[in-house]
């Protein structure tokens, strides 16, 4: 027979037996028995077991009671979001009832103040047309005859080709030009053009760091010179950077110059400087000097126009004319040159160089130099009613018919009149004497048949 042995486990044995050897007893069948490690069964280690468990399920209550709290917290402040936002929408609707009910009764005031004003401005209108049209006045139309220049000279700087601008004349290029004296000076584009900007003379430049002149042939007498600039980039040169001098002769017609600080200043899109000069000699030279102000000045033009014009209309040396409020008077002969600084139809519409007298003069309407509330009234009249006789010392040419024809009244009651001033104001360099000319014309039928 054989005894199997097992590690761990031995054969019970009685206690009397300890000493003495078992007597042989029938073996029972083989059964097999495995040990198992103490350390397996150990109560120490089953309690460690349960103590991480109950620390792990704490630890997940703790998460639970945490994740709770924020729940209800962000519970409690979406219900406070929710109250105030509807406490503030029912603010907005009621404010917004209240400007309701106030638009609804500003529009209920402007509809009846305009039906009770209404008539009235219609009443007003009706009796000044009265006024002008009571009496029955023939029908003559004066032609005014237009000055026709023995000399225009129309210098496109900058271009290289013929163009017409947009009243038709004919612009020739400077490129390649006997007129041009410097060849340091350069040509260039405009990089952007202003819908208010015609395209000719403005979209092209003579541009320079340096001097650069112009001589051109005329006769001798009084002449229109005009110079077109538009503020614009040309070629790497900055706007902001255009300063510069420019003279005729022994005259100095700009000095440190800016156009861009000009245009801003002004409100223009673009700048056109008017002279009048004389000319005792046959060369009419103009000189652009750059400043010397800045490293980066540069001096530019975009078009010149030379013109003869007539010596009756803006000469005076026959010793009347005076200054105002003094009794010293003021010569303009060959040695003065004039400057145009506005040149305004009051009451009317603009009237481009076209639709002057020959001499391609620009009025401008008066509306932006209006000052105070009370306008007067702006009228033109009927040409196939109201006669304009030109004086007869007095050439036709001094201005179009359609300045005589447009007028601002202020109306024919006296006692209206004194309580308010017909008003105009214009911007203007300190330093310099300033010759104003008023176009006077009574074309109101109850005062005048003829002015």
């Amino acid at each position: 027979m054989l005894e199997s042995a097992v590690s761990g486990f031995e054969p019970r044995k009685s206690s009397s037996s300890l000493l003495e050897r078992e007597e042989y007893r029938p073996a029972a069948p083989l059964v097999r028995r495995y040990s198992i490690s103490a350390a397996s069964v150990s109560p120490h280690s089953s309690d460690v077991s349960k103590q991480a468990l109950a620390t792990k399920v704490q630890r997940l209550k703790d998460k639970v009671k945490l994740a709770k709290e924020d729940y209800l917290e962000l519970r409690q402040e979406v219900s406070d979001l929710q109250e105030y936002s509807n406490a503030k929408l029912d603010r907005v609707t009621r404010y917004l009832g209240v400007l309701a009910e106030k638009t609804r009764k500003l529009d209920q005031v402007a509809l009846e103040t305009e039906a009770r004003i209404s008539p009235l401005i219609n009443e007003k209108k009706r009796l000044f047309n009265d006024l002008l049209t009571a009496k029955a006045v023939a029908i003559h139309v004066n032609f005014a005859a237009n000055y026709v220049p023995s000399e225009q000279i129309l210098s496109n700087c900058g271009e290289s080709l013929i163009l017409n601008d947009t009243d038709t004349q004919s612009w020739t290029p400077d490129v390649k030009s006997k007129f041009l004296l410097s060849a340091k000076s350069l040509t260039s584009k405009a990089t952007t053009q202003d819908p208010l900007v015609p395209k000719v003379p403005f979209m092209t430049t003579r541009v320079s760091h340096s001097e650069f002149s112009y001589s051109f042939p005329v006769i001798t007498g009084r002449k229109f010179m005009r110079l077109y600039f538009y503020s614009n980039s040309y070629n790497g040169f900055n706007a902001t950077n255009a300063m510069f001098s420019v003279s005729s002769g022994s005259f100095s017609l700009l000095k440190n110059f800016s156009t861009a600080q000009t245009t801003d200043a002004l409100n223009y899109a673009y700048i056109v400087k008017e002279y009048l000069i004389a000319m005792d000699d046959e060369t009419l030279t103009i000189k652009f000097t750059p400043s010397t102000n800045s490293l980066n000045a540069y001096a530019f033009v975009n078009g010149i126009e030379v013109m003869s014009m007539p010596d009756d209309i803006y000469k005076n040396d026959d010793g009347t004319l005076k200054m105002v409020d003094q009794d010293s008077l003021i010569y303009i002969d060959n040695t003065t040159v004039l400057e145009n600084v506005y040149r305004i139809n009051v009451g009317g519409n603009d009237i481009s160089p076209f639709g002057d007298t020959g001499l391609y003069r620009s009025w401008y309407n008066d509306q932006p130099y209006l000052y105070g509330e009370t306008f007067g009234i702006p009228v033109t009249t009927d040409p196939s009613k109201t006669i304009i006789t030109y004086p007869k010392d007095m050439p036709t040419y001094i201005a179009p018919e359609y300045v005589y024809s447009t007028v601002r009244l202020m109306g024919l009651n006296p006692q209206i009149n004194k309580n308010y001033k017909l008003t105009l104001i214009f911007s203007v360099d300190v330093g310099f004497v300033y010759m104003v000319r008023l176009h006077l014309c009574e074309v109101q039928a109850a005062i005048s048949e003829k002015c």
